[in-house]
């Protein structure tokens, strides 16, 4: 796991550990995947996290049957649990938690939390067996992204309308994908304008139509779905 002694006592927050955890998430992640940067992991794993985890669950064998995909979960947990990501998601949820907690100022249960993300995440570690020195270089960059989890969080509100966006998106994609992310925007937005109104959801002054471009922007399955 990555070294903190470089980093003064004081400084070692919760918020610290838990942007040190998943930035050691992110080095695990890059492990299994190519190219995977922070932002990657945040739109790939975190946000399915955010939309999915029902922090009710306490058994890590739920945790990761309601995160996991329809065809993942049908393989079984036998199967789900030997995977390398399973740690990775298990880890990144509590760390979901925390944030959340951390934020609503529990710091009790936001140390719980973080506790059993360290846990986890040094577990995909050693699954992982992935070099020190890359953890080393992760850290460095930790301090200086300290709000991208913040966020992400608090986009958790437009979780709802995200995820409808995404549907419309994929249900209305031409045969040969769409031309571009604005071209998705203007066919999608008076729906999720629509959409929003009918749950009484006041959108504001923050929600634009840039707001869906970064959006559409991280859809995992956007390369199969844009031209550009």
């Amino acid at each position: 796991m990555a070294d903190t002694l470089e980093i003064p006592r004081e400084n070692r927050n919760i918020q610290f550990f838990i942007n040190v955890t998943l930035h050691n998430l992110v080095v695990c992640y890059g492990e299994l995947r190519k190219d995977v940067t922070f932002d990657t992991f945040i739109s790939e794993v975190m946000h399915l996290i955010i939309v999915g985890d029902d922090p009710l669950l306490e058994n890590v064998s739920d945790i990761l049957m309601n995160i996991v995909s329809d065809e993942d979960r049908a393989r079984g947990i036998d199967s789900i649990a030997r995977s390398p990501l399973a740690p990775i998601i298990v880890a990144a949820t509590y760390c979901s938690r925390a944030q959340n907690a951390y934020e609503k100022q529990q710091a009790e249960m936001a140390w719980s939390y973080i506790s059993d993300a360290r846990y986890w995440c040094g577990v995909a570690i050693s699954g992982n067996k992935v070099p020190l020195d890359k953890f080393k270089a992760a850290e460095k960059n930790v301090l200086a992204e300290r709000g991208r989890v913040g966020a992400a969080k608090r986009n958790e509100g437009y979780e709802d309308l995200r995820a409808y966006a995404y549907s419309l998106v994929r249900e209305r994609c031409p045969t040969k994908k769409w031309e571009t992310r604005s071209h998705a925007i203007r066919t999608i937005e008076k729906d999720i304008r629509a959409y929003a109104a009918e749950k009484g959801r006041n959108l504001g002054k923050t929600f634009s139509t840039d707001t869906l471009r970064e959006w559409l922007s991280e859809m995992p399955d956007r390369f199969d779905l844009f031209q550009k």
